[in-house]
């Protein structure tokens, strides 16, 4: 049962924080040489997963100071996010494989 709720609290604090920063760069995106190319709400989207996922294909890009501090703050709460989801699936590998091993 214990498991079943960190495995919640991973998931909406990963849909929470896609969405904050998605928000984020939107509103980022109105203030001058903030951040670049990005028009529209699926723009912001597109934006924070591509930097979630590291993949960071430049056509949209964080120029300004404040756009870039966001992008900061986004990847060190990523690392965060990640360590729990690893940690968390560490401990269902070994409850799952300690559940199977005969004894």
């Amino acid at each position: 049962r214990d498991v079943r709720l960190r495995i919640i609290t991973v998931f909406v604090l990963m849909v929470a924080s896609i969405e904050f920063f998605s928000l984020c760069f939107y509103r980022l995106a109105h203030v001058p040489n903030e951040i670049v190319d990005l028009n529209t709400r699926l723009d912001a989207l597109y934006f924070t997963m591509s930097t979630t996922m590291t993949v960071g294909f430049g056509d949209v890009h964080a120029s300004g100071q404040m756009g870039r501090f966001v992008v900061l703050v986004q990847l060190v709460f990523n690392i965060g996010i990640l360590a729990m989801a690893a940690r968390l699936l560490n401990v269902l590998f070994r409850q799952h494989r300690g559940a199977k091993t005969p004894t």
